[in-house]
């Protein structure tokens, strides 16, 4: 009876590595296909200058597009960072200003600072040479004086949202009109 023991597990051995050998190749033989990264998110260190190209060749629409909640973090942040480079950065504003209560405090921030970062560039005579409508910025002012008046946000949002709607106020853009 032994020998008969023996003489199974001499057979069945040397097929279970034969299993685990196939399953190990194929594994190894089917290569991964590399996951695409996104211009923006390829952009070490968040260079001012490499933000500015990259948002220029994609574009503005292309962009603001990146800031949907559809996106992962990583993509979502680097277009944040992207946005004021943008031809015609106002246009994002009412997209950020939503980013700023969200749950991630990386990104509110980020959105909060390129709020601000956005409306203290404006002027008239660029929102004019760019045909930018005071009604859509009207808008912008009432949301981003909303969600600053908010007592749930971060005081440090709350302050960057102020001053973005005290800038937008000092420009005629009215958040009671």
């Amino acid at each position: 009876m032994p020998c008969r023991s023996l003489a199974l597990l001499i057979v069945l051995v040397p097929m279970a590595w034969t299993a685990a050998d196939v399953v190990c190749a194929q594994s190894k033989a089917v290569p991964s296909a590399p996951v695409p990264i996104d211009p923006l998110v390829a952009i070490v260190d968040a260079d001012p200058l490499e933000l500015s190209r990259v948002a220029q060749r994609l574009g503005d629409r292309a962009v603001i597009e990146r800031l949907a909640p559809k996106h992962k973090v990583e993509v979502r942040l680097a277009a944040i960072r992207a946005v004021p480079y943008l031809r015609a950065p106002e246009l994002a504003l009412s997209a950020l200003t939503p980013i700023v209560i969200a749950r991630d405090g990386v990104l509110a921030q980020a959105a909060a600072r390129a709020v601000w970062s956005i409306v203290g560039a404006l002027s008239h005579d660029t929102l004019e040479s760019r045909e930018t409508l005071a009604v859509d910025l009207t808008q912008v002012t009432r949301e981003v004086t909303r969600i600053a008046s908010l007592t749930s946000l971060r005081a440090d949002l709350r302050a960057q949202l102020n001053a973005a709607a005290a800038m937008l106020a000092g420009m005629g853009f009215s958040a009671t009109d």
